[in-house]
């Protein structure tokens, strides 16, 4: 769970509703850390919308967040680059069962 005085990284689910900033947890309990804009996030960093969707997420830094945002990047690039791929010729039914294992399909 975050600290007080804990800097985190806070990211909206909608870009059009505003730069992602530093915010600061000012309360920290059992489920929810609240933060220094108003918000509350649970120990994952997902914001609490109450009945509505969440507003965002809360990352442990701005690094983390761009690691983060690397890493889906690279994955998407790695689905789209399969889509029209022939399968080579050397890939073995066994290479294909240990790749699928590693997706866990």
């Amino acid at each position: 769970m975050f600290e007080v005085g804990q800097k985190l990284w806070f990211v909206r689910s909608e870009k059009r509703s505003g730069e992602p900033r530093e915010v600061t947890v000012e309360k920290a309990g059992r489920v929810w850390a609240t933060l220094s804009n108003g918000l509350r996030c649970d120990a994952t960093g997902k914001v609490d919308g109450g009945q509505y969707q969440s507003p965002g997420h809360c990352y442990e830094s701005r690094e983390t967040y761009d690691m983060e945002q690397a890493r889906l990047n690279a994955w998407w690039k790695f689905k789209r680059g399969l889509e029209h791929k022939q399968m080579p010729e050397a890939l073995t039914i066994e290479a294909l069962a240990q790749i699928a294992a590693s997706l866990e399909i």
